[in-house]
């Protein structure tokens, strides 16, 4: 493939020098609050999407991950046809800790859908309201409706709970989500404002998937943790799918599914899943890629597909799967067809900067992917125009 074309975006209003904490004790929300350079000038963009009625060319939604969220935003359109930043107005449905939109912006037409996350610490959840669905108003520019799901006056029986990732179901006007600290698979009807419960999702370590994804029958896909009840050893898989049909309101538990890894000691927890075909992808945190039919539950193992870093995001677009691998400035674009998988890149600007990692991305058309850096602890992170040259794309 020829070289990719890579430029990216600084978001202006949060961009200073800063200093990460090296020592493990400061990395609480509460002591990273009490660095200004810090709060000043960190940011990630956790979550992008395209929208096409935004603006005269379209415009890049981003989900930020900051730590003043009242000061800053958390929600930020980029748009394509002037290369600049503007802050949404959810000032009204913002606390402090709903410190990042992690993944999940759906666009309905006119409007975004979306969850707030936290960087919720034990010593907080008595002071912390809980996560938000919001639904925002693209043209009018305002927050059509806010709800907290998952809480106390929901009939769950613990407050605090923040929401990691979203899927609509725009036939069924549904939100499907995760939430963290407690790991709990719910759905939240958007017409009548009800939330139901649907799985505890937590195993030994952290279970839930890093997305949810639908298949080609509506199907929700994610991810569970299988607990360590009965050994004194870990499990070997202590993470793997489940699927929630909503025609029948069934969950299946897919126990013989075993997700494969190049090596024990890779990391297991569930990064990017996506379905695409007849299959659903499923990466871990060691970018070992793998796919289940999703009528026969089949594995096939597709491999490793970066020696170091993540596969966070994968998005069916131009006949293809594409996704983003790697860590330390090591970053390539994934493709994934019918005959086998190849990795992009690298991911380089024609200065020679470099994206640290990669935590989500999206598809503008015409071989333009954007994607959103995320978790750079030498600089503020950029939101990342990648281009393919048009031999390589099917659009």
């Amino acid at each position: 493939m020829e070289t990719l074309a890579v430029r990216y975006h600084r978001l202006p209003e949060i961009q200073s020098a800063f200093t990460w904490p090296s020592a493990p004790s400061a990395w609480t929300f509460r002591r990273l609050l009490q660095d200004s350079a810090l709060v000043a000038g960190w940011v990630s963009f956790d979550a992008v999407a395209f929208d096409p009625l935004s603006g005269a060319a379209g415009s890049i939604w981003c989900g930020l991950n900051v730590l003043d969220p009242v000061r800053h935003g958390i929600l930020h359109r980029f748009d394509l046809a002037t290369a600049r930043f503007e802050r949404a107005a959810l000032d009204t449905a913002i606390e402090p800790f709903a410190v990042k939109i992690h993944k999940g912006i759906a666009i309905d037409g006119r409007r975004l859908i979306f969850g707030t996350a936290s960087f919720l610490d034990a010593p907080d959840q008595g002071a912390a309201p809980g996560g938000k669905i919001i639904v925002y108003d693209t043209e009018r520019g305002r927050v059509e409706a806010c709800a907290v799901p998952v809480g106390p006056a929901t009939g769950f029986p613990l407050g605090g709970q923040y929401i990691q990732s979203t899927l609509l179901d725009p036939e069924c006007a549904t939100v499907y989500g995760c939430t963290y600290p407690v790991e709990v698979f719910f759905a939240y009807d958007l017409a009548t404002g009800r939330t139901r419960y649907l799985a505890h999702l937590q195993g030994t370590g952290l279970g839930q998937p890093h997305n949810l994804t639908r298949d080609a029958r509506g199907r929700v896909w994610g991810t569970y943790g299988i607990r360590n009840g009965w050994s004194y050893a870990p499990n070997l898989y202590p993470v793997r799918p489940f699927l929630y049909d909503p025609a029948t309101d069934g969950l299946t538990w897919l126990e013989s599914c075993l997700p494969p890894r190049e090596t024990p000691g890779d990391d297991p927890g569930s990064d990017a899943l996506a379905a695409w075909g007849d299959w659903v992808y499923l990466a871990d945190k060691s970018a070992n890629l793998c796919r289940v039919h999703g009528e026969t539950f089949a594995v096939e193992y597709l491999g490793k597909q970066s020696p170091r870093g993540r596969l966070p995001a994968l998005i069916a677009a131009a006949q293809a799967l594409w996704g983003v691998t790697g860590d330390g400035g090591d970053v390539h674009l994934l493709r994934v067809r019918e005959g086998g998988v190849d990795r992009v890149g690298p991911i380089v600007a024609g200065d020679g900067e470099r994206p640290e990692r990669l935590h989500d991305l999206t598809y503008a058309g015409g071989g333009r992917f954007f994607a959103g850096e995320n978790d750079n602890q030498r600089r503020s992170s950029y939101l990342w125009e990648i281009h393919v040259p048009p031999a390589e794309i099917r659009c």
